[in-house]
């Protein structure tokens, strides 16, 4: 069986992070040379490169990094990068506070609004099938479900309240195209709910 060259394993790499897979997992006892080839990729495909460590917390990486040379006697290579690793790695500072796993995850989710929420809305009409027919046309257009629904209908009036499980983009969005429809009399964010 014929080992991958590290050209093919950069490509492979490459391929893997520009199809937005969301974990990649590489099982190296060379950690400097993996580091290299993250950043090499990411540098291919104009991408900000980002370590995390106990010591140093989640850090931008450095702009240097050793390129593959395509060598004749022992295949391709790294290039010793204009820049050594742990300079690299000591004048970077921190992003956030980060040097605890839970924190970081967590200023990370509350920084690029991950978290998502149950946010509740309530929308006045005169007709509850219309009413009805308009949230899920909406909701399914946007690619959001349902959490939980009630309706109420007084005096010609109907009401539904609805929750929806939703980040903070997507609420912003939801709210908007409520509001933009001529089927509701009223919109109103009831509130919202953090996920325990």
């Amino acid at each position: 069986m014929a080992i991958p060259s590290i050209a093919d394993a950069l490509q492979r790499l490459k391929t893997l992070i520009d199809s937005s897979t969301p974990i990649v997992v590489m099982e190296t006892v060379e950690e400097t040379r993996a580091v290299r080839m993250v950043r090499s990729a990411c540098s291919a495909l104009n991408l900000a490169t980002f370590e995390w460590s106990v010591a140093s917390g989640l850090i931008r990486s450095g702009s240097t990094v050793g390129e593959v040379i395509m060598g004749t006697d022992h295949g391709p290579h790294y290039a010793p990068p204009h820049a050594d690793f742990d300079s690299i790695e000591q004048n970077a500072k921190a992003l956030y506070n980060s040097r605890e796993p839970a924190q970081m995850l967590g200023n990370l989710e509350g920084r690029f609004a991950l978290k998502t929420t149950i946010t509740t809305f309530e929308v006045t009409g005169t007709n509850v099938e219309a009413m009805l027919r308009e949230v899920n046309r909406i909701l399914e257009d946007e690619k959001l479900t349902m959490h939980s629904i009630h309706l109420a209908s007084t005096d010609g009036q109907s009401r539904l309240i609805f929750g929806v499980d939703c980040a903070r983009e997507d609420r912003n969005v939801l709210t908007l195209r409520l509001h933009e429809s001529n089927v509701f009399a009223s919109v109103a964010t009831v509130g919202t709910t953090e996920h325990e």
